[in-house]
């Protein structure tokens, strides 16, 4: 007879273990496939860095657009990036990666200046960079390497220097304009499609007796003019958006400081890039003595005309040409004609 002798081992929980292993190893690598073509799509430039001599062991095509498309993976930073460590760019950033690798804390950085060959051969130009970096910590608390992250600003930045620039501009512009036009006697002003007052010169504030921040903004009722003067002004600076041209006009007015008179004005239309009326532009100046004048002048005319026409003598006036500009009405009845 034969005898067998052995021993069972129930290996149910090592398979089960190593399945399980087998599952989350599985998992992990497809999250980090997930991850990798993330990181990889991304619009931000993204690297990481490992080991005290900063090699590359990750690049997104990004970073590889704002370097130049070099070759990167497995060289070191000074190697890869010679004008990122210092030379006649001045740069130390490997000086500022290895700070972060012994401090352990991340850093961040807005619109820094940094100097890149961003074509083969090509000049070290300089570009502006909203930079993040992040230590990697390993299991035991330890820094292994560098997630290096960010974003190219530099248009960006520009455009925004274009716009304060040309706003700073504008500002000059305007307080030259607004100096020469405050030392003007005519009132002048500009009016939005909603008729309400954008700019007042000075002329025109005294008048009012206002400061220019109660007047911006307002429209005529806002600011108490009567309401004929209202609808007559409101009027005039509809039919300048309407059709683009000058509208003169006249009013009688009484402003808040108890100033009246008759003003004439003139509406003017202020054209756009795109050819239509953006604002209308108004001045206006205060006539009272020339229309008491002229209403004086009419006034005597009409008082000399009838005293010739009640003379029992004919009167004439010539003119230097030889032409007659007056005859009294007796001199028709005396010659019939």
């Amino acid at each position: 007879a034969v005898s067998l002798d052995g021993t069972v081992v129930d290996v149910t929980d090592r398979k089960r273990a190593e399945a399980e292993r087998e599952r989350l190893l599985t998992e992990l690598e497809v999250e980090r496939g997930k991850l990798r073509t993330l990181f990889q799509l991304a619009p931000a430039f993204i690297a990481v860095l490992q080991g005290p001599d900063l090699v590359f062991e990750y690049v997104n095509d990004a970073y590889y657009g704002i370097v130049g498309h070099r070759p990167l993976l497995g060289r070191p930073l000074a190697e890869a990036l010679p004008e990122a460590v210092g030379g006649e760019a001045g740069q130390d950033y490997d000086r500022l990666l290895r700070e972060i690798i012994d401090e352990g804390k991340p850093r961040t950085f807005s619109e820094r200046p940094v100097m890149l060959q961003r074509t083969p051969e090509g000049p070290v130009e300089e570009r502006l960079i909203d930079l993040a970096y992040q230590p990697l910590h390993e299991a035991d608390g330890t820094v292994s390497g560098i997630l290096a992250h960010g974003i190219d600003v530099t248009d960006s930045v520009r455009a925004r220097q274009e716009v304060l620039d040309l706003a700073e501009s504008l500002k000059r512009q305007t307080r030259l304009w607004d100096a020469a036009l405050s030392h003007i006697a005519d009132n002048v002003w500009v009016f939005d499609e909603e008729v309400r007052f954008q700019y007042a010169n000075q002329t025109l504030l005294g008048l009012w007796g206002l400061p220019i921040e109660a007047v911006l903004g307002k429209n005529c009722e806002e600011l108490d003019y009567e309401p004929a003067v209202s609808t007559q002004l409101r009027r005039d600076t509809n039919r300048v958006f309407e059709t683009g041209q000058p509208v003169p006009g006249s009013v009688d007015y009484t402003s808040p400081t108890g100033q009246s008179g008759m003003f004439e004005y003139v509406m003017t239309p202020v054209f756009g890039m795109d050819g239509h009326v953006d604002l209308v532009a108004g001045s206006s100046r205060d006539v009272t003595e020339r229309a008491r004048a002229d209403a004086a002048l009419r006034t005597s005319e009409e008082r000399l005309r009838q005293l010739v026409e009640l003379s029992p003598s004919t009167v004439w006036f010539g003119e230097n040409d030889g032409g007659l500009s007056y005859i009294s009405g007796d001199f028709y009845a005396m010659t019939g004609l």
